[in-house]
This record gives structure tokens, C-alpha cells and sequence, in this order.
């Protein structure tokens, strides 16, 4: 982060105990949510299939993402933080327990002086928010074990709940 980024990964945690990080450099070059989505789908997968080999039951009981980000302090009329001239850097952690769409985020502030980086905690309690990708993930490790096809059928049926879910809530 000293360098002004953090590179794209998982933090997954293992039936409660051990923690497995997996990195995803790929998420920066996809530009579409479902580019996004099936890259983590399959990494759940991957991890599935590969940790399945070693040992008969095994389950993701959490993961978390870590990425950079850009915030504003949000009133009625602000623009996007990405579009805001006043926007501040920040460091965002979401985690899921499950493979819902809900998820905790904790925002830090990133802080630069002199060569050295600070994270200050922004107030409050986490947000929760809806997200697909860290959904994607646990839904692709269930699928370790089925056919390609039926993973594949499963992918899909998941990016359907989700859009389902998002133009509902959009539409409100």
C-alpha cells in the first residue's frame, strides 16, 4: 500500500481456523460486473476442487476483500466519489459469511505524509451492503464438485438473483 495501491485478493477463511489468501491480479483488467463475478466464481471453485484433494469436508466459513477506494462524506446532492473534487483516498474491507448478497464494509481513510501511509478507522459501525462477488466466490466452491455444465447453470442462476435483487431495490 506504501505504493499507492493494494493488490486484488481474498482473504478466505476455513472451517473457522485457517486462513488461505487468494490473489486475483485479473480483477483490475476486467471492466463488467460479470467479467468480475465469474473470475471469482471460478477462483471459489479452483479453491474448492484443490482443497477437496487434501481433505474429504471442508467449508469457507468467511471471506473478505480488500480493495482501494474513493469516498466522500454523501449528502443528498453529492456526485460519485469518483466524481467529486473533494473525494478522499480510502482502504474498503468487505466480508460475507455466507452467499447471500449481504456483506460487512469497514472504510479507512488512507492518510499519505512523508513517505509514510496511515489508515484511520472512519466512525461508526460497518455497512452493510449487497455485493455479488464475494457470493460468487462461495458459490463457486459449492460447486467444486459438480459437472462444468452444472457449475456453469449454477453461475448463472446466481447473477440472476442478483440482478433480480438489484433492480427491485432500485426500483423502490
Amino acid at each position: 500500500m506504501g505504493e499507492g495501491s493494494v493488490p486484488p485478493a481474498l482473504f478466505v477463511e476455513i472451517d473457522h481456523n485457517a486462513l488461505i489468501i487468494v490473489n486475483l491480479p485479473q480483477l483490475e483488467i476486467f471492466d463488467s460486473v460479470e467479467e468480475r463475478t465469474r473470475l471469482q466464481f471460478l477462483s471459489g471453485r479452483k479453491l474448492g476442487q484443490d482443497l477437496r484433494k487434501k481433505h474429504k469436508k471442508v467449508e469457507v466459513t468467511g471471506v473478505c476483500q480488500v480493495a482501494m477506494c474513493w469516498f466522500n462524506v454523501a449528502t443528498k446532492d453529492s456526485p460519485r466519489p469518483s466524481r467529486d473534487p473533494h473525494r478522499r483516498e480510502g482502504l474498503a474491507i468487505a466480508c460475507a459469511e455466507d452467499e447471500s448478497f449481504q456483506q460487512k464494509m469497514w472504510v479507512y481513510e488512507v492518510i499519505r505524509s512523508g513517505g509514510c501511509v496511515d489508515l484511520v478507522k472512519i466512525p461508526g459501525e460497518p455497512v452493510m451492503s449487497a455485493s455479488v462477488g464475494l457470493a460468487a466466490f462461495f458459490a463457486g466452491f459449492r460447486t467444486a464438485n459438480l459437472h462444468e455444465s452444472d457449475a456453469r447453470h449454477e453461475f448463472k442462476r446466481l447473477l440472476e438473483r442478483f440482478w433480480e435483487l438489484t433492480q427491485r431495490d432500485f426500483n423502490k
